[in-house]
Order: structure tokens, then C-alpha cells, then sequence
């Protein structure tokens, strides 16, 4: 049972660099389960594995965020004496506030997590409460959810350090 544990792990290792050829599931007389990148033989039972790729193409979905970014950003030059300077595209939906408030009040009352993380909650809630729902820009963002990550890490200087580069970022808005 273990060796074939380890021939499995073995084949899915080499997955990625066979992902362009054919491999077959083949059942000898003993009904041990061999994989091959041959046929299997008159003697074996079995066939050739479809193996669907493993990929995910967002660029459609890129294209259309973009084109909507665009068309709010236009709109929003139209209407900017409507606006007081801020910009539609900039600003929170009250959904997506919502869910916010829903994961940082999670965040918060956690006593399990370290406590950067509740303290980085509470950050955060305060800045969506005193920020009038504006959203962060989209680098500002990205830093925010790769910060985000380094608040679970063992290493407290990491958590410290993320926490202070999120108060950094909360403060420009």
C-alpha cells in the first residue's frame, strides 16, 4: 500500500511535465493500478486517462473590469461638479461595506488570532466608518491583502510590521 502511495505522489509530481503527453490507467492480473505513458497491453485491462487542464483564464473578465473602470471613470468626469472631487469608480458599494464590516467584526472577536490581526480590524472598521466609503486604490489594495496574509505568520516582527505598513496605508485615506 505504501509503495503505492509513492509511486502516485511519484506520478502527480511529474504531472506538470508530462501535462502535454498521453498517460493510461492500466489494471494488471494482480489488480495493482499502473500508470504509463504507453498503451496498456493485450494482457492488462484499462485506457487512456483525460486529464483536463488545470488553468483558469480571468482575461475576459479583466477586460470587462477594465471597460467598466472606463466607462465609470467617464462618467464620473461628467459628473464631477455632481461629485465633491471623489470619484464613482472610488467608491464603496454598500454591499461590498457590508461584507467588510461583517469579516473585520469576525476579525475582531477572535480571540484565537494574534492580536495584530484584531488590531488591524479595528483599523480598518475605523477607517471605513470615518471614510465616507471611499475604496482604497488599486495598488493600495493589493498591499492591503498581501499584508493581510503576513498577520497570520509565526513571526511576530513580520505581524508587527504588517500591521504598521496597513496603518500606513488606512491613514493616506
Amino acid at each position: 500500500m505504501m509503495r503505492l502511495q509513492y509511486f502516485l505522489i511519484a506520478v502527480i509530481s511529474l504531472l506538470p511535465q508530462i501535462a502535454f503527453s498521453q498517460i493510461y490507467k492500466c489494471v494488471n492480473s494482480q489488480n495493482k493500478i499502473i500508470y504509463s505513458e504507453a498503451p496498456c497491453s493485450s494482457s492488462m485491462k484499462g485506457g487512456e486517462v483525460i486529464v483536463e487542464p488545470n488553468v483558469i483564464d480571468n482575461s475576459g473578465l479583466r477586460r470587462q473590469i477594465t471597460t467598466q473602470k472606463i466607462t465609470q471613470k467617464n462618467v464620473t468626469t461628467q459628473n464631477s461638479n455632481e461629485v465633491n472631487s471623489e470619484s464613482i469608480a472610488s467608491r464603496m458599494s454598500a454591499y461590498e461595506k457590508e461584507i467588510r464590516f461583517r469579516e473585520l467584526n469576525i476579525d475582531m472577536h477572535n480571540q484565537q488570532s494574534a492580536a495584530e490581526r484584531r488590531w488591524d480590524a479595528e483599523n480598518e472598521h475605523r477607517y471605513l466608518t470615518n471614510s465616507r466609503g471611499n475604496s482604497l486604490s488599486y495598488g493600495d489594495e493589493l498591499k492591503r491583502r498581501n499584508l493581510k496574509v503576513d498577520l497570520d505568520s509565526y513571526d511576530r516582527s513580520k505581524r508587527n510590521e504588517a500591521l504598521h505598513l496597513l496603518t500606513e496605508i488606512y491613514a493616506k485615506y
